[in-house]
C-alpha cells in the first residue's frame, strides 16, 4: 500500500508543506483531509501487498535481567508484509512481521518473535452468506504481579509470552417476507499461550436473531444464544440466553430501548441455574461530533453495563468508556485484551473515517508524524485463566495544534475470576481479584513538515492482592522522528524506566535508533 501525498517529496515545496500541515492536523478532521486520506487509501482497494522492513539498534543499561548493572546492544530486524483491500468479495487487512533479536551479551538467548493482526471478511454467497476471520499474534504479560516493561519487547521479559488468538465466524442472513431480517451466526474462537497453558481456551457461540426492518418510530429484536467456553486447565461451561428488545426512536437524535429475557449458566456452580434478565438503554447523538450511549442489564453476575461519551471539536477528541461485563479468553473482543496506541487512535478516527482503509492510512500517518509507535501498549492487562468479571474504565483525550499535539490516555481495570481453573502462572498463582491503573501523557512538537520531537511519561500500578505484592512502573521517554520520503523514515528514542515492587525491582535506560522502510 503505497503512501503518497503529505510525505511525498516533490519539486514544489509550497504544496508539500500545505499537505503536511493538513496531515499534522488529522484530528481536526477537515473535509480536505478526509478526501486526501480517501485518495491515499485508493491503492489499497485492489489488495496490494506491501513489504516492510524495520531496522533498530538499541543500547540497554540496567539491572532488569539478573539484578546486576550491565549494558548490552540489542539488534532488531523486522521484515513484514501488509495487505489491505476494500474491493471484491474478500476484504480486510493483514499485518504480519517477524522480530529477530540479537543480544551482544546474553549468548544463546537470541529470539524470533511473531506479530500478526488480521481482520478479513469474505462474501461466500452474494448478500446472504459471509465469514469473518480475525487473528492476532503478539507477546503479552502473563501476570500483572510479575515484572512489567514499557515499550517494545527487546529486554527479554520473563513475564511475557507469545499468545495466538483466532476467531472464525460464518453467518447467513436474509429477509423474511419483507418484515423481518434474519441472521444465523456461529463463532469459534481459540487462544493459545506459548508458555502458559492455563490461559489456553476454546469457545463456540451460536446466535440466531430476528429484527424488524427499517428504523422507524418503533422497532423490535428477538435473539437466542448459546456459548460454550472451556479453559485447558479449567472446567467446561455452557450458557444460554434468550432476549426480546423493543426500541423507541422519538427523534433522529434519540433512541431508547428496553430488553427482557432469561438465561441459564453453570458458571461457578455445579448445576445449571436460571436467571431473569431485564435491562435497557439510550443513545443520544445531537451532532456528528457528540455521541452518548448507555445500556445496563440485570444478569447472573449482577449488573452489567457499558457507557460511552465521545466529543470532538476542531482540535480536540475526548472519549470515555466505562463497562462491566464477563470475559472469556477465546474472544478477541473481551475486555482484558491489551490495547495498543494504534487501536486507540483507530477507534477515535472512526466517526470521520468510516472507511477502514482510509482510517488505517490516516492513523499511520499521524503516528509517524508525532513519532509514536503504533504497537505501543496503552493498557497492558494480563492473561486470563478463567471466565472473569471485569469493570474497565478508559479515558483518552487529544489536543491538536498547528505544531503541538498533546495526548492523555488513562485506564483502570478490576478483574475478578468467576470460574477459576487449576492453572498456576510461571510467575505466581493468579489471585481472585486483580486491579490495575495506568496513565500515559504525551507531547509532540513539529519542528518542520518532516521532523517531530516527542516526550512521553507513563505510570502503571498494580495494588497488592492477598500474599502477592503490588508493583509500579514509571517511564519517561524522549525522541525525534523524521521522514526521508513517503517510504522511509528514521527515529531516535531515549527511555528511562523504574520498576518497584513485585519482588523484582529494576532500573533501566534504553537508547534506540531505528530505520523504517515501506516498499
Amino acid at each position: 500500500m503505497r503512501a503518497s501525498g503529505p510525505f511525498h517529496r516533490s519539486a514544489t515545496r509550497g504544496p508539500r508543506r500545505q499537505a503536511l500541515a493538513l496531515a499534522c492536523s488529522l484530528l481536526a478532521l477537515s473535509p480536505a483531509l478526509q478526501a486526501q486520506s480517501q485518495d491515499r487509501a485508493a491503492a489499497a482497494r485492489s489488495g496490494r501487498v506491501q513489504p516492510t522492513l524495520e531496522l533498530a539498534e538499541s543500547y540497554v543499561y540496567g539491572n532488569a535481567i539478573d539484578g546486576r548493572d550491565q549494558g548490552e546492544f540489542v539488534t532488531r530486524i523486522s521484515p513484514g508484509l501488509r495487505w489491505s483491500s476494500r474491493a471484491g468479495r474478500v476484504q480486510g487487512n493483514v499485518d504480519y512481521s517477524l522480530d529477530a533479536l540479537h543480544y551482544s551479551r546474553r549468548r544463546g538467548e537470541d529470539a524470533v518473535n511473531q506479530r500478526l493482526n488480521a481482520n478479513i471478511s469474505a462474501e461466500l454467497l452474494p448478500q446472504h452468506a459471509f465469514v469473518d476471520v480475525r487473528a492476532n499474534i503478539g507477546r503479552q504479560p502473563v501476570s500483572a504481579y510479575g515484572p512489567q516493561f514499557v515499550g517494545s519487547d527487546i529486554t527479554g521479559n520473563p513475564n511475557r509470552t507469545s499468545v495466538a488468538t483466532l476467531q472464525v465466524s460464518p453467518y447467513v442472513q436474509g429477509r423474511l417476507g419483507g418484515v423481518a431480517d434474519l441472521q444465523v451466526r456461529l463463532t469459534a474462537a481459540s487462544t493459545d499461550a506459548k508458555d502458559y497453558a492455563a490461559a489456553n481456551s476454546r469457545s463456540t457461540t451460536a446466535l440466531v436473531s430476528l429484527a424488524s426492518v427499517g428504523s422507524g418510530l418503533l422497532g423490535w429484536n428477538l435473539s437466542a444464544q448459546r456459548q460454550d467456553v472451556s479453559f485447558r486447565q479449567g472446567s467446561d461451561t455452557v450458557s444460554d440466553r434468550i432476549a426480546a428488545t423493543v426500541t423507541w426512536r422519538p427523534d433522529i437524535d434519540w433512541r431508547f430501548f428496553l430488553r427482557g429475557g432469561r438465561e441459564s449458566t453453570d458458571l461457578g456452580t455445579v448445576v445449571k441455574r436460571q436467571y431473569d434478565n431485564v435491562g435497557g438503554g439510550l443513545a443520544w447523538t445531537p451532532s456528528p461530533r457528540t455521541n452518548v450511549a448507555l445500556e445496563a442489564d440485570k444478569r447472573y453476575f449482577g449488573t452489567g453495563y457499558r457507557g460511552l461519551v465521545e466529543y470532538r471539536t476542531a482540535r480536540t477528541v475526548l472519549r470515555y468508556i466505562d463497562s462491566r461485563d464477563t470475559t472469556s479468553g477465546g474472544d478477541l473482543n473481551f475486555n482484558n485484551q491489551p490495547v495498543t496506541l494504534f487501536q486507540l487512535f483507530f477507534q477515535q478516527f472512526a466517526p470521520s473515517f468510516p472507511d477502514p482503509v482510509a482510517r488505517e492510512q490516516a492513523v499511520n500517518d499521524f503516528l509517524r508524524l508525532i513519532g509514536r509507535n503504533g504497537n505501543e501498549l496503552i493498557s497492558v492487562g494480563a492473561l486470563a485463566d478463567a471466565v472473569s468479571l471485569q469493570r474497565r474504565q478508559e479515558l483518552s483525550a487529544v489536543w491538536n495544534g498547528r505544531r503541538l499535539v498533546l495526548t492523555v490516555q488513562g485506564y483502570a481495570s478490576d478483574l475478578r475470576a468467576i470460574d477459576r481453573g487449576l492453572g498456576v502462572t510461571l510467575i505466581s498463582p493468579l489471585p481472585e481479584r486483580t486491579r490495575q491503573r495506568g496513565l500515559i501523557l504525551g507531547a509532540s512538537y513539529r519542528l518542520d513538515p518532516l521532523t517531530t520531537l516527542s516526550l512521553n511519561a507513563s505510570r502503571q500500578s498494580t495494588p497488592g492482592s492477598g500474599t502477592l505484592a503490588g508493583n509500579r512502573l514509571d517511564a519517561l521517554s524522549a525522541g525525534v522522528n523524521s521522514q526521508f520520503s513517503d517510504r522511509l523514515n528514521w527515529g531516535f528514542n531515549l527511555r528511562l524506566s523504574d520498576f518497584s515492587g513485585g519482588g523484582s525491582p529494576y532500573q533501566e535506560v534504553a537508547a534506540t535508533a531505528s530505520l523504517n522502510l515501506r516498499f
